[in-house]
C-alpha cells in the first residue's frame, strides 16, 4: 500500500489538479488532453475524477459518442454526481438522436439521485420531454404528475408551471 498505491494516487492527484489548474486559466482544449491522459494513465480516484471531466468536456465540445465512452468507465463514488453523470449521458444520447438510451439513463439518473428533491425533478423532466419526443403522453404525464406530487416545491422554487404541462398531456389524450 504504501509502496504502490500511495504514490500513485499522489500522482493521480498531482495530474489531475495540473488539468484542473488548466481548466481554470481558460484552456479546455488543452484541459481536455490533459483529463483524458490521467484517466488512460491513473486507476485511482483521480483518474476516475479525470473521466468525469473529460466526458464533461468533450459534451461541450459536441463529442458526445465520445463523452458517453468516458461515462461508460466512470466510477461514481457519491450519488449525486452518480446520477448527475448518468443524465449527462442521457443528454449525450439525445443529441445523437438514441431517445430509448437517453430514457434509460435518465431514469437511473432519476433513481441514482435517491429522491432528492433538488436533483430529482430536474431528472425527471428530462426524462418527460424524451416521452415527449417518443409520442408516450401517458408516460408523460404520469411523469409530470409524480413531479407534482412527490415534489411539490419543484415547480415554485424554478418557476416551472407544471400543472399546465399535465394538463397539455391531458388534453392530448383527451381528458380535459
Amino acid at each position: 500500500i504504501y509502496a504502490i498505491h500511495k504514490p500513485g494516487a499522489e500522482a493521480a492527484q498531482n495530474a489531475i489538479g495540473q488539468a484542473d489548474m488548466t481548466l481554470s486559466e481558460g484552456n479546455d482544449s488543452l484541459a481536455l488532453v490533459q483529463y483524458k491522459q490521467v484517466a488512460a494513465d491513473y486507476g485511482h480516484e483521480g483518474g476516475n475524477r479525470a473521466k468525469l471531466n473529460a466526458a464533461i468536456l468533450l459534451y461541450k465540445q459536441g463529442q458526445w459518442q465520445e463523452a458517453i465512452n468516458y461515462l461508460n468507465d466512470y466510477k461514481a463514488s457519491e450519488s449525486l454526481i452518480g446520477a448527475s453523470s448518468q443524465a449527462l449521458k442521457g443528454d449525450c444520447y439525445v443529441n445523437l438522436g438514441q431517445l430509448d438510451d437517453a430514457l434509460a439513463a435518465f431514469k437511473k439518473a432519476v433513481k441514482a439521485s435517491d429522491n432528492n428533491p433538488l436533483y430529482t425533478p430536474l431528472f425527471l423532466i428530462k426524462e418527460a420531454n424524451v416521452l415527449r419526443a417518443q409520442n408516450k403522453t401517458e408516460e408523460e404525464l404520469k411523469v409530470y404528475e409524480t413531479i407534482q406530487n412527490d415534489y411539490p416545491e419543484f415547480g415554485p422554487a424554478y418557476n416551472y408551471d407544471i400543472q399546465k404541462y399535465i394538463e397539455r398531456c391531458k388534453a392530448q389524450l383527451g381528458q380535459d
